[in-house]
């Protein structure tokens, strides 16, 4: 039994100094994998730098489309709320008193909408079953052209005389209301079309649109002095950026993160 418990420690020691044996093998394959392994990680983090990246969403024509998209919403939005008070006191000679609620419609009609879009929207893609690509567009147009008919419509009603001046407080409010529609378009579009970059798109977008914005007051002033204080050609300018601005969005737009395709483009040249 003595004989029997030698042997059997010594084939036990035996497997041990061969399980000894095999162990740095293993540990010698493994190292080479992750070796390996790791290189190949620095490699695909290397091929695409997070610089090249960011340039690559950004100059991305769906994103591009966007920022068009707010700045066209900012130089229109601006342009009627800085010189609003100005049309009613110059073209339809409304005293600042009687002006009071006539400025004030407008926005709180804008406000309202504002308020019931996003249920509007969720519904009509429920009801319709439309995607949210196809959600995002149908806003963005709805917005655009409610904002546009009005403005086009302005000059046919600036006579104080031949028009009472709530015709041209609706055509205000009418158009207001079509920037409500696109807190279901294109501001909304921001969060679908990048996950790893929100914060760059979203700063760029707004820095863009504030430029717009700021350049607004200016641009309309310019154009009524051009045009001996005439108030069409602003407005129809205002109108065909509208189409413009829907005609960019609705054909460039996507609702999926656009670095997704950009790395999906280089898989496809690599291989």
């Amino acid at each position: 039994m003595i004989a029997d418990a030698h042997a059997a420690e010594g084939a036990s020691d035996g497997t041990g100094a061969d399980a000894s044996r095999d162990r740095p093998e293993q540990e010698s394959a493994l190292s080479e994998q992750t070796g390996s392994g790791a290189a190949g990680g620095e490699l695909a983090e290397g091929a695409e730098t997070p610089r090249a990246a960011s340039w690559r969403v950004l100059a991305h024509p769906s994103i591009l489309a966007l920022f068009v998209c707010h700045m066209v919403y900012n130089l229109v939005t601006l342009s009627i709320n800085s010189w609003m008070p100005t049309y009613y006191a110059e073209v339809l000679h409304l005293a600042p008193d009687a002006a009071k609620l006539h400025l004030t419609v407008p926005h709180l009609a804008a406000l309202c909408l504002k308020l019931v879009v996003s249920r509007f929207a969720t519904a009509l893609r429920a009801t319709t079953g439309s995607s949210m690509l196809a959600s995002r567009r149908l806003m963005c147009a709805l917005g655009y052209t409610t904002t546009a008919v009005p403005l086009m419509l302005l000059p046919y009603v600036s006579n104080p005389k031949a028009h009472p001046t709530w015709r041209t407080t609706t055509l205000f409010s009418l158009a207001l209301i079509g920037t409500g529609f696109h807190a279901e378009g294109f501001r909304a579009n921001y969060l679908d079309v990048t996950r790893a970059h929100v914060g760059l798109v979203s700063g760029v977008g707004n820095c863009l649109s504030s430029v717009a914005a700021m350049g607004a007051p200016l641009i309309v002033g310019a154009m009524v002095q051009a045009a001996d204080g005439q108030w069409a050609p602003v407005w129809r300018a205002a109108s065909g950026a509208c189409v413009v601005a829907t005609a960019i969005f609705c054909s460039l737009s996507t609702s999926t993160p656009v670095e997704e395709g950009i790395l999906a483009n280089r898989r496809d040249k690599a291989a």
